[in-house]
C-alpha cells in the first residue's frame, strides 16, 4: 500500500491512503527462447533442452514443452505432447522414438501468473546422426556427414586440432577433424566425420 501525505492547510498534514496494487497484466509472456543440445545427437529415445521467458508485469507462472518434427504443433511426436513442468527451466523428454537423419525441436510455450499464455518458440533443430557400425562404413560417407560410432576408442592427445577414433580391435581407425569430445549419459558421441 502507498501513503501520501498532503498538506491541509498551513502546519496541519492530512494523510491519504490509497492502495495502489500492480498495473493490470494484459500482455503474455514475451521473450521466449529455447535452446537444445546442439546440432547432433546421438540419441533416439531422448531430447534434453532449456528454455527462458520474460514477464515483468506478474511473472512466469508455468512453462510447457513438447517435441516435435517440425517448427510447430502439428508435427508434435509421440510421447512428445506438451507437458507441464512449472517454473523449471530445462527438462529431458524420454520414451520417444526419434528417426536417424530426421531433425526434432523442443517447442516451448509459457503462461504467466495471469493466465495468458505466449505464442509458441522452438528450438534451432537437433538431427539424430545415423549410426554406422563401423569406422570403415564411416570412411566411405561423404566429409561432413553427422554419424554416430558407438563402442569405439578415442586417442587422449589432440594433434593439431585432429584426434582419431579407432576400432577396440585397432582393425581401422580415422582421423576426426575439429570440435570438441561429446559424451552423452549412455557413453555415445557425435562426430563430424
Amino acid at each position: 500500500m502507498l501513503a501520501i501525505a498532503c498538506l491541509a492547510g498551513v502546519g496541519h498534514a492530512a494523510t491519504l491512503a490509497r492502495e495502489i496494487g500492480p498495473a493490470a497484466d494484459t500482455t503474455p509472456p514475451v521473450n521466449v527462447t529455447v535452446t537444445d543440445d546442439g546440432q547432433y545427437t546421438p540419441q533416439t529415445s531422448e531430447v534434453h533442452a532449456t528454455w527462458s521467458a520474460e514477464d515483468p508485469e506478474s511473472g512466469i507462472d508455468q512453462y510447457e514443452y513438447a517435441v516435435s518434427s517440425t517448427t510447430g504443433a502439428a508435427g508434435i511426436v509421440a510421447n512428445g505432447n506438451w507437458q507441464n513442468v512449472g517454473t523449471a527451466t530445462q527438462g529431458t523428454r524420454t520414451s520417444l522414438a526419434l528417426a536417424e537423419g530426421q531433425t526434432y525441436y523442443v517447442l516451448v510455450r509459457a503462461t504467466n501468473s495471469v493466465g495468458l499464455t505466449s505464442a509458441e518458440a522452438h528450438s534451432d533443430g537437433i538431427m539424430v546422426a545415423p549410426a554406422v557400425e563401423s569406422i570403415g562404413l564411416a570412411k566411405a560417407l561423404a566429409d561432413g556427414t553427422p554419424v554416430s560410432l558407438r563402442g569405439k576408442r578415442a586417442t587422449s592427445n589432440n594433434y593439431g586440432g585432429f584426434f582419431y577414433l579407432e576400432e577396440l580391435d585397432r582393425s581401422s581407425g580415422i582421423r576426426i577433424a575439429g570440435g570438441r569430445k561429446r559424451r552423452d549419459r549412455q557413453g555415445s558421441s557425435t562426430w563430424r566425420v
